[in-house]
């Protein structure tokens, strides 16, 4: 702590501002905490050891660590503004959880590098940047199973020319299941689409050994999974 202490002072003394108790405190308290605070939670910590320092002194010192280079400000797109330890400390980007707020410190060279890159390219002279990508953790996304499942069962309707499916269900009822059913569409077939006309409607399809043609309407009742 003792540079960041000579760091803050020297920074107070350019801005004509000294270095109080209160100061030097919130400043400790901070760097012996390993986590993203909000000026809240970082509140809740310092009150422990002088419940005399107000919310109100947190949001100026961690303004001024942040202008002194100590302090580095984080969004997490949760609209609540948090702070992580910049001196000393090497660059990485956040991977954030958008369900549950888990967030991964990372750094890749090749990132770092194409940035730099690009900054030449423009001859635009960086001064910082971050980078926070919005996603969802292992925990919170969903199992590959879900994701198959979501990606192979769709309606006859979607397939393009030359995909295959066997169909599933047929979801309409009365007249039109009958016909379809008639027609040799059953569930358990394995239908093909063969080419759909320019304005998307009708549709060739071919089943066993016939082809079929079938309004898009028709083709949306009937279920299938992809092969």
């Amino acid at each position: 702590m003792q540079e960041e202490l000579i760091i803050l002072e020297r920074y107070l003394r350019e801005e004509n501002l000294k270095l109080t108790s209160q100061r030097e405190l919130i400043l400790k308290v901070f760097l012996n905490t390993e986590e993203h605070v909000s000026a809240e939670e970082l509140y809740e910590l310092v009150k422990k050891e002088d419940p005399s320092v107000g919310l109100a002194t947190i949001f100026r010192t961690l303004k001024l660590l942040y202008e002194a280079g100590l302090a580095r400000e984080v969004d997490f797109g949760d609209k609540v503004l948090r702070y992580e330890h910049e001196y000393g400390r090497d660059h990485h980007d956040h991977l954030i959880c958008t369900s549950c707020g888990m967030y991964i410190e990372a750094m890749d060279p090749e990132i770092e590098r194409l940035q730099d890159e690009l900054c030449k390219q423009f001859g635009f002279l960086p001064t910082d940047h971050r980078l926070e990508i919005f996603g969802l953790c292992k925990k919170c996304r969903p199992s590959e199973t879900k994701i198959l499942k979501r990606e192979t069962n769709m309606n006859l309707a979607l397939l393009k020319p030359g995909q295959h499916g066997i169909i599933k269900k047929i979801g309409s009822v009365g007249p039109l299941k009958r016909r379809l059913m008639d027609m040799g569409i059953l569930v358990g077939e394995k239908v093909t689409v063969i080419k759909i006309a320019p304005l998307g409607d009708p549709l060739e399809i071919k089943v066993k050994k016939y082809n079929l043609s079938l309004r898009k309407s028709e083709a949306r009742e009937i279920a299938v999974e992809v092969l």
